[in-house]
């Protein structure tokens, strides 16, 4: 879901993803963009996926990492 607002005392727009599903198959992950970086690297790490460890210190979603 993306939620878009006009902002208060800006000349803009905000937009935010609330899309938040993480799952595995096999072995890879699907992660929403408003995943965090470091929920996906705990997840992998919890189900044994490993590789996905240099992103621990990434701030920000999968969608802003995109």
């Amino acid at each position: 879901m993306l939620l878009a607002k006009k902002a208060p005392k800006h000349d803009g727009l905000i937009i935010k993803i609330n899309s938040r599903e993480l799952k595995a198959n096999d072995n890879l992950i699907y992660a929403d963009a408003g995943v965090s970086m470091a929920q996906v690297v705990n997840f992998s790490t919890k189900y044994s996926l490993g590789g996905f460890e240099w992103a621990i210190g990434i701030p920000g979603t999968v969608g802003g990492s995109v």
